[in-house]
């Protein structure tokens, strides 16, 4: 669904302007039926994305992103209700390296721009910047938010919210990515980007 026409697009906005440093989030879903018009779809013996790791896996990662990944996998786990929709517990998702890449860059095109929004300063929309770095994705859904001082906080903020619980408690993400920018002197301060993904097979 299309973010202009989410209600907490909407409700999100409003905060921004009206309320200064409040804390504010957007949330985005994309899956294949965008593909054909945004991405280059692989060959059929592509290889699946790499890059994706649990806490179970040896790959060496920061303490940042293993009390973010335990922190999203304790949400999907517990099972959530969004809004009006129950959400019965999700299997854990893994780290994904490209997708916290593609998190990465927008967080902190938002924070070079001051400004939260799915679209990236060059116009770009999430599946193009997760195609830029080469994932080849079947379903994709982003979170942003402006204002969350930490990597908890931001989470919180969104489990409250319908839209972005949504997309962390989608049963049918198996990756992703979150990474944050911070905008020295800017009344938010901390722009933070959430990227979940399914690999296409």
């Amino acid at each position: 669904m299309p973010a202009r026409n989410l209600s907490c697009l909407l409700v999100a906005l409003l905060l921004t302007l009206l309320a200064g440093a409040t804390p504010a989030a957007w949330a985005q879903v994309q899956t294949t039926a965008l593909q054909a018009k945004e991405s280059t779809p692989p060959s059929p013996a592509a290889p699946a994305p790499k890059g994706g790791f649990t806490l179970e896996d040896r790959a060496p990662i920061s303490a940042e992103v293993q009390d973010t990944l335990q922190r999203i996998n304790a949400y999907r786990a517990a099972g959530a209700t969004c809004g009006a929709q129950r959400f019965e517990p999700a299997p854990p998702l893994a780290w994904q390296a490209q997708l916290e890449q593609a998190a990465a860059k927008h967080a902190q095109d938002m924070a070079t721009r001051r400004s939260m929004s799915h679209t990236g300063a060059d116009g770009s929309s999430v599946s193009e910047r997760v195609s830029r770095e080469a994932y080849a994705w079947a379903r994709l859904g982003e979170n942003v938010s402006a204002g969350y001082a930490s990597v908890p906080a931001a989470l919180a903020g969104w489990m409250k919210s319908p839209g972005h619980c949504s997309n962390i408690m989608t049963a049918g993400f198996a990756e992703v990515g979150v990474a944050g920018a911070n905008a020295p002197g800017d009344n938010f301060g901390w722009y933070r980007t959430m990227v979940l993904g399914s690999p296409r097979r």
